[in-house]
């Protein structure tokens, strides 16, 4: 489970999670669990019994065991075999959160839940047999870990922010936002909040988290989070998270990708039609803003826009775009 990345709050909760199992763990054990040298296991030892919990050394044969002595293990937990997939497969998904704050944090409760189990063995090997492929994911810096610390911070108290977004005014304008939301969108994170920006002030509005180049929590400074306000609300009438006014989309798609549109559920109003001379119909209500586009673009020939006509004609553009892309590069070629 660690490796060279694992944060020492998780080698220190891991470490203590496998002592405190009846029978303990050898000093093998742990180098190899904890992926650290023999010394490193001494000193998180050491820590652990600085922190109040006694651990027993014990020789059995050529080898050493450490163990929690049983009356100060705590309670253990009784989870069923899908309860704790469920844990495992929140925590595969929050993968590509590696290195923030929130994927620590998810981690850290997976070594808890894993201390205090009746059946550690349940949790053998868990994260291989459980794994979510996590395409397209932001990459996260320094910088976006902390903002999301930072804003984390203000959401749960409801402080303001503030924020200098590369959108506005190139990223030198700092700006106050009410922070309602944590958003989380094809693998990447948006703060939805009211903004006090001048220009679309009391507004709400969604930032996408890498085109911030700064978040600083504003301490003390509150804000009455609204009884009305709903995440879903916020992002009605969207295909994605790009709202606009809400159309009609009809599409047709060739009968070779049927299976393929019907086993998703794209958006809440979709409806599928019969298959009629090898294509069947396909509509929704939505703003037909650039995430729809791209979707429709994505698959290819097998797809064509009926309506609205705006959608349609911008469409055809981007593929008269693509083919003169495509015959430009023969052409250089030649």
């Amino acid at each position: 489970m660690a490796d060279s990345s694992t944060n020492k709050t998780t080698r220190l909760l891991l470490a203590k999670s496998m002592v405190s199992r009846a029978g303990g763990a050898s000093l093998s054990d742990l180098t190899s669990k904890l992926g650290v040298s023999r010394i490193t296991v001494w000193r998180l030892l050491n820590e652990i019994r600085t922190a109040g919990t006694p651990i027993d050394e014990e020789k059995r044969g050529d080898r050493t065991f450490y163990a929690v002595p049983a009356s100060s293990r705590g309670a253990s937990i009784t989870m069923t075999q899908f309860e704790m997939v469920g844990v495992a497969v929140a925590q595969q998904i929050a993968r590509y959160l590696e290195g923030t704050p929130m994927f620590e944090g998810l981690e850290s409760v997976f070594v808890k839940i894993e201390a205090a189990l009746k059946r550690p063995d349940m949790v053998s090997n868990l994260q291989r047999k459980i794994f979510d492929v996590n395409e397209g994911a932001m990459r996260f810096g320094k910088r976006d870990n902390a903002n999301i610390q930072e804003l984390v911070d203000a959401l749960l108290r409801d402080h303001q922010v503030a924020v200098k977004h590369e959108r506005v005014e190139n990223g030198q304008l700092e700006f106050r936002v009410d922070p309602y939301t944590l958003l989380f969108h094809k693998k990447g994170p948006y703060l939805v909040g009211k903004s006090h920006l001048e220009k679309h002030k009391g507004e709400i509005r969604s930032f996408a988290f890498d085109g911030i180049r700064s978040l600083r929590w504003c301490k003390g400074d509150a804000f009455k989070y609204p009884a009305t306000y709903t995440p879903e609300r916020q992002i009605r009438g969207a295909f994605g998270i790009v709202r606009g006014d809400v159309a009609t989309i009809r599409l047709r798609f060739r009968t070779e990708v049927l299976r393929a549109v019907k086993r998703r559920h794209w958006h809440q109003s979709q409806k599928i039609g019969e298959e009629r001379g090898g294509w069947f119909a396909f509509e929704m209500k939505c703003a037909p803003s650039f995430e729809v586009q791209n979707w429709i673009l994505s698959w290819g020939r097998n797809v064509e826009v009926v309506k609205p006509a705006e959608l349609r004609e911008r469409v055809r553009g981007e593929i008269a775009a693509m083919v003169g892309v495509y015959e430009g590069a023969a052409a250089s070629e030649e």
